[in-house]
């Protein structure tokens, strides 16, 4: 799958391990980084410094995985220095090796 240039700095693509109990970002985009104010390439998200951040990216995925199609997902995103700093569509797309 080619992910269009001007979507490149806001996507993150995401690997399954353990049949959904954890997840592993292979690439998290320079614009993400931005917003976050930290790179996530090569972290699993069980070590988001954030637990509701990553509960709430678990129930994505989660839905994505369980109906093997793409979910659309509003967010809000918060920083503690900052409060409220974005509302954001979470567009998430399953790629998958094997689809069965």
């Amino acid at each position: 799958m080619k992910i269009p240039w001007p979507l490149l700095s806001t996507t993150s693509v995401v690997d399954v391990l353990d049949g959904g109990e954890e997840f592993y970002y292979r690439y998290w985009g320079v614009g993400l980084t931005n917003l976050f104010g930290l790179d996530r390439t090569g972290v699993r998200m069980s070590e988001h410094p954030i637990i509701a951040s990553h509960q709430v990216r678990n129930k994505q995925l989660d839905a994505v995985i369980e109906g093997r199609c793409p979910k659309l997902f509003l967010a809000t995103i918060e920083r503690p220095d900052f409060g409220t700093v974005a509302h954001k569509i979470n567009l998430r797309l399953p790629i998958m090796d094997n689809p069965d």
